[in-house]
């Protein structure tokens, strides 16, 4: 089930749409392979790829007093779980709603000169496996900061930007941060985990107004600007300018830019120009490696799902799109948000049913929980969702003995061939006396039999293996002994 929530600057609105993808098609590994890689660039718009997928409609919501407790809205972030969703705009009050629409909770600054400080809200990111936090962009104060849901407040501030911040990014996997501003140019990307900040260097001093990080190995950044550039970033190499940029890809301002959700070398971007462009950042030399489709309407917004073809879509007419990035130029889904006022921000999900999971808050992660691991994943723009905690003893000394039971068995082949080990003991493994090695080679045996029976000569011949030396050394050399013998005479 895919949840879209959009938001123009006086509504937000949302809806359950469950996509169906084409049918496999039966063939060899090798066609499948040429398959995948020919709807990466150049399958948008040919109506080859997904003319049976579709998309329905379940389910639609309204936020509630929405447009009283913010004055202007201006972004939406939907959770790792799907279940909530954040709202941000004019003022320093950011909404929490559950998926069907309902206010759950007003987060403010608890400290009164935050209260003073914080009056425009340029955007919002969940952050987190559980999104234990939210990372917020202030263009009063110019600055991105970190709130925390337990603590309910502000806990740290990122990064400083000397003009006002018009895009925000976050990579939970990677750790990133990354924000651009409206005017001169200035791009940060602020790693949590080494709490080191690098700033980039643009090749344009127009608005920066959409920023993406890819989710792949490499740490890179794709940047959109007013003038319709196209920069891309490897902050792994060395120097600050951009790695290659893409200048006639659109012909008006982009106002969304983000990595392909399968392969990390392509950019999807939406434009003023109306203009859904898919760019192969490896083959872009040739002159044939952007393709996409033209909409009748200009592009305010765009939407990406890790792991997934569904893309999203606003315009400035306020409607929203849906489209399958494999199949036809036409989209799967189409609606209008019930406002005259252009579409600010869109979030795309899929929305994970837990039952243990509170609705309301989001994940929290305790000491005293008791869990066997990372257990679910669930998909959203570099975000993964997992269940994490404190293992018990008695659960690791248990998987840790059927671990070894099974390799054991899948060593051995057949139960002839050799004589299996038994299980080391669930209490030792828990209290650290125990040791869990692989099987043994079944020839060691004969490598202990042959040592053993050197070991009975030694002890024959005079039970030290100084004798053994001598005797060895006298065969070897029989002068050397004649002189020993004659000098003990």
């Amino acid at each position: 089930m895919h949840s879209i929530v959009a938001a123009t600057s006086d509504t937000v609105r949302v809806w359950d749409l469950e996509v169906t993808g084409p049918k496999p098609q039966a063939s060899s590994t090798y066609q499948r392979a040429r398959r995948r890689s020919s709807n990466v660039v150049g399958a948008l718009g040919s109506g080859h790829a997904a003319e049976s997928a579709c998309a329905s409609m379940c389910s639609a919501y309204s936020a509630d007093g929405v447009g009283k407790a913010i004055e202007s809205i201006s972004t939406v972030s939907w959770a790792a779980n799907g279940n909530t969703f954040a709202v941000g705009g004019r003022g320093s009050t950011i909404c929490q709603y559950s998926r069907t629409g309902e206010l759950l909770q007003s987060m403010k600054p608890s400290r009164r000169a935050d209260q003073l400080g914080i009056a425009d809200i340029a955007a919002v990111q969940h952050y987190g496996a559980g999104s234990e936090a939210l990372f917020v962009a202030i263009n009063s104060t110019k600055q991105v900061r970190r709130w925390d849901f337990v603590r309910k407040d502000y806990t740290a501030v990122c990064q400083t930007h000397e003009n006002d911040i018009s895009c925000l990014a976050v990579c939970t996997k990677k750790r990133i941060v990354a924000s651009a501003t409206a005017q001169g140019g200035e791009i940060a990307v602020f790693n949590l985990l080494h709490n080191t900040r690098t700033d980039l260097r643009s090749a344009t001093h127009k608005a920066l107004t959409c920023i993406s990080i890819s989710p792949g190995l490499r740490t890179q950044v794709a940047v959109g600007s007013e003038d319709g550039l196209l920069q891309l970033f490897d902050t792994s190499r060395s120097g600050l300018a951009p790695l290659k940029a893409f200048s006639h890809v659109h012909s008006a301002p982009v106002r969304g830019v983000a990595f392909h959700p399968i392969t990390t070398t392509t950019i999807l971007s939406a434009g003023l120009d109306g203009r859904v462009a898919i760019t192969d950042t490896n083959a872009y030399a040739s002159g044939n490696a952007s393709t996409g489709i033209t909409v009748a309407s200009p592009l305010t917004c765009l939407a990406t799902m890790l792991d997934s073809y569904v893309i999203g879509a606003g315009t400035i007419d306020g409607d929203v799109l849906v489209y399958d990035i494999r199949g036809p130029a036409a989209p799967l889904w189409r609606s209008s948000t019930g406002s005259r006022h252009a579409v600010t921000s869109i979030s795309l999900t899929r929305r994970v049913d837990a039952g243990a999971e509170s609705a309301s808050q989001p994940l929290r992660r305790a000491a005293s929980t008791s869990s066997t691991g990372r257990e679910a994943r669930a998909t959203g723009f570099g975000a993964t969702h997992a269940v994490s905690g404190r293992l018990e003893e008695k659960s690791i000394a248990a998987s840790l003995s059927e671990r070894q039971r099974t390799r054991s068995s899948a060593v051995s082949g057949t139960p002839a061939a050799r004589e299996t080990r038994p299980p080391v003991p669930a209490t030792d493994i828990a209290k650290g006396d125990g040791s869990i090695r692989p099987p043994h080679h079944p020839n060691i045996n004969r490598f202990r039999s042959a040592i053993n029976e050197h070991r009975m000569n030694l002890a024959e011949n005079g039970g030290s293996t100084k004798h053994s030396t001598t005797d060895r050394t006298n065969a070897r050399s029989p002068r050397a002994a004649k002189i020993d013998n004659a000098s003990e005479g």
